[in-house]
């Protein structure tokens, strides 16, 4: 529902000034830092409500963090699809 209502969780967070409730850390140039665990979390959520696996369009479009982020963290994004277990919630609806 953030993505599609803000576009992105980042605009929603500043939408809300929440920034200093977050694990996210902004860096002095204003770009976000994402933790591990969080990236995951997103590909979840994005998984859950669209109802499909989060294709490259998805992350070119800003509805998750940048499919960069993904390769710097998980190496590519079928490791960070399969981590987070996208395949197994697809499954199961």
């Amino acid at each position: 529902m953030i993505y599609k209502t803000h576009g992105s969780w980042e605009k929603a967070v500043l939408m809300c000034n929440f920034k200093d409730g977050f694990k996210d850390k902004e860096k002095a140039d204003h770009t976000v830092r994402y933790e591990r665990q969080d990236l995951l979390e997103y590909l979840k959520i994005y998984t859950e409500e669209n109802r499909q696996i989060p294709t490259a369009t998805d992350f070119s479009r800003g509805l998750l963090p940048s499919y960069k982020t993904y390769i710097r963290h998980f190496g590519n994004i079928e490791n960070a699809r399969q981590e987070a277990g996208v395949y197994q919630i697809v499954s199961a609806m």
